[in-house]
């Protein structure tokens, strides 16, 4: 995967990119690669956009673990998180910083999904306690 071909794009080819990379890479080694470019100054504008994309696709589609365990279950499924995840989005957070400054998940443990696990875990005990 090489983003040197990339220039400027429309929001919906970005879209189309990184629903193309998911289709022939898989999401983990998308999101691995996407942080790896954010560090880079010549691709970290792109790789912010697709980051971006990836996190709207995880959210909508409810592919992640994490959207899909952070889901809200009161009859209203995903209400809350929904607008949790786009309140992040707003706020420029890309998946993994939602998780390193949300959620302190150290940088080491990212693609762990023991970690991920536990992630969800609280989140659904915080949300449990703010239905109360």
């Amino acid at each position: 995967m090489s983003l040197s071909k990339i220039t400027s794009f429309t929001e919906n080819k970005y879209e189309t990119l990184i629903k193309d990379l998911t289709k022939q890479f898989g999401d983990e080694a998308v999101a691995a690669k996407l942080v790896i470019w954010k560090e880079a100054k010549a691709t970290t504008t792109v790789a912010t956009k697709l980051q971006t994309e990836q996190l709207n696709l995880w959210l909508n589609n409810q592919k992640s673990v994490l959207v899909s365990k952070l889901a809200h279950n009161s009859g209203e499924q995903n209400h809350f998180s929904g607008l949790v995840f786009k309140s992040w989005a707003k706020k420029g957070y890309t998946p993994y910083r939602a998780l390193t400054k949300v959620f302190k998940v150290p940088h080491e443990h990212l693609a762990d999904k023991t970690w991920m696990m536990m992630v969800a875990e609280r989140y659904a005990k915080y949300v449990a306690k703010k239905n109360v």
